[in-house]
């Protein structure tokens, strides 16, 4: 039976037939499944990888479209390689294709690189369909062995510059800061809205309190204008257009000044190095507390699972891409409903979906045991996602472990129930694989993919990828100042603040890398340095 394509709405549409691969495209994927299987590393460069295929079919098909004797000249292998290196770079023309690779030849191993009229009339109509499927195929199968393919970038050379890096800064400043205004609206107000910021990122960089991040920043810059903390805790609880009676500032505003920051970044990110969201990305989504030690009774306190001397925290849900080199918060939405709190945590997941399929195609979610329920899955499946989900073992899973112990891993299918109002259930798939980091020495997970014995290792190889998020958790409390006030609204725009110098700093790290051709998995520059940067450009910039 062929399998149907599913609809946001859940509806199924017309079956989809499986694809009839002709010989050719059998010998091409068995080649690259083979390479990536024996693959150690986590990336490799796109000029490695053609240069350890072996592409005949496609040299066969470039030999049977050669229209002139003169072409013999070349070799069909070496113009294969070429014409998928074309299709994988995205490079558009054969003439820009001959010029870049002239550079590269020795790294693709061609002896003598053709010129652009010869890898034209090369490029029949059958050669240019089995090229496009093979560097599709590539992709797809990197993805599935939870590789980074590397695209070397030709015509740019050494380390950013610090005039690149202040680049990224004013468009920060002029794209995403400019939206988070907790200036007063008087034309004479003592402090600008970059003054209020720039003690924030001073905060964030010291990690410390307001009132003591004012005082050492006044004694490092002399010159600058700083607020001190009550200032900028009065700004951003408050709007403070002076001559009027005070208003507070809602929840709910916070929430959407910084979705439109957000979006501010991720635009700017697009604008900046259109590759970064190319294709299908694999996210994860989770929540992360803010632990709080006062009366249970705050407002926007929730609670949790006792850590550290407390059950409560300050929640919020986010979604974040997790592919290898692209760490990146797409958004952070708070919990609040402390009386129905994990139907709140439902909703929040529906809504950074919502959010994040409007932004990403989305290739798979990974998510850990809390979203091992029946309401997550309905909701994913609404969407139409893949997903995989460390499952929780239940009295009948573990039955199933014990029963196949010395077989693992297995596969089997399971139906998940929601035994309360609203009834619901689902059916997925649940499989078992060892591990060494389990306590009985297995662990399992639920999904919804085509999995096999074959497969089940490899999904739960790539479910470590679930584990950047907990690194962008990690990161993200570097940026975010230190406060004991009890306001939502200062809580909500601390968390969601780190979360943009966050996410700026990771773009800022992938365009230099992009603009200096530098592969590296340390950041070309540190977090440290990047809000240095920052704050100097906001300082310097001139009064309105």
């Amino acid at each position: 039976m062929f399998p149907t394509a599913a609809t946001p709405s859940g509806a199924e549409v017309c079956p989809v037939p499986p694809e009839e691969l002709t010989p050719a495209k059998v010998g091409l994927e068995e080649e690259i499944e083979k390479f990536f299987g024996s693959l150690r590393s986590k990336t490799v460069g796109v000029a490695e990888l053609l240069r350890s295929l072996n592409l005949k079919p496609i040299a066969d098909s470039v030999r049977r479209a050669y229209k002139n004797v003169w072409h013999s000249q070349h070799n069909p292998t070496a113009i294969a390689r070429l014409l998928v290196y074309k299709e994988l770079q995205g490079i558009k023309s054969t003439g820009t294709l001959a010029r870049l690779c002239k550079r590269n030849a020795a790294a693709l191993g061609i002896d003598k690189v053709p010129g652009w009229r010869t890898l034209r009339s090369c490029c029949s109509r059958e050669v240019e369909e089995l090229v496009k499927w093979t560097a599709e195929k590539i992709r797809e199968i990197a993805e599935q062995y939870g590789a980074r393919l590397l695209y070397e970038e030709q015509d740019k050379k050494g380390k950013p510059s610090r005039e690149e890096a202040r680049k990224i800064c004013k468009l920060a400043e002029k794209y995403v800061f400019s939206i988070l205004n907790i200036s007063s609206d008087y034309h004479n107000s003592k402090y600008s809205n970059e003054d209020m910021l720039n003690l924030l990122l001073h905060a964030a960089l010291s990690n410390d309190f307001a009132e003591n991040a004012s005082k050492t920043l006044r004694e490092s810059r002399p010159n600058w204008s700083v607020p001190d903390a009550d200032t900028l805790l009065y700004h951003i609880k408050y709007h403070t257009k002076y001559g009027e009676r005070r208003k507070e500032r809602t929840k709910e505003e916070v929430e959407q000044m910084f979705i439109k920051a957000f979006d501010a970044i991720f635009k700017m990110a697009k604008r900046q190095n259109p590759k970064l969201f190319e294709g299908k990305k694999d996210v994860a989504i989770d929540f992360t507390d803010w632990l709080f030690y006062g009366k249970p009774d705050t407002q926007m306190v929730v609670g949790t699972k006792p850590m550290r001397g407390t059950h409560r925290a300050y929640k919020f849900g986010t979604i974040c891409i997790v592919e290898n080199g692209t760490r990146f918060t797409l958004l952070a939405l708070p919990v609040e409903n402390e009386d129905r709190r994990e139907e709140e945590m439902v909703r929040v997941v529906e809504k950074l979906l919502k959010y994040a399929t409007k932004k990403i195609k989305i290739n798979r979610v990974y998510a850990d045991r809390w979203f091992y329920r029946t309401e997550i899955v309905d909701v994913l499946r609404k969407f139409g996602l893949n997903f995989v989900i460390q499952a929780a073992k239940t009295p009948w899973v573990k039955k199933v472990i014990e029963e196949n112990k010395d077989e693992l891993p297995v596969v089997v299918e399971h139906m998940l129930k929601r035994n309360r109002p609203p009834y619901m259930k689902e059916r997925v798939k649940l499989f078992i694989v060892r591990s060494d980091k389990s306590e009985d020495g297995v662990v399992c997970f639920a999904t919804n993919l085509d999995v096999d014995e074959k497969s089940a290792e490899r999904y739960a190889e790539l479910f470590k990828r679930r584990w950047g998020i907990e690194t962008s958790y990690r990161v993200e409390n570097n940026f975010r100042p230190k406060t004991t006030s009890k306001s939502p609204v200062v809580r909500l725009f601390y968390f969601m603040f780190s979360v943009c110098v966050y996410n700026l700093w990771v773009i800022a790290n992938l365009i230099l890398s992009s603009a200096s051709a530098a592969v590296s998995e340390k950041p070309i520059i540190t977090a440290k340095m990047f809000i240095i940067a920052m704050q100097t450009d906001l300082a310097e910039k001139p009064p309105p």
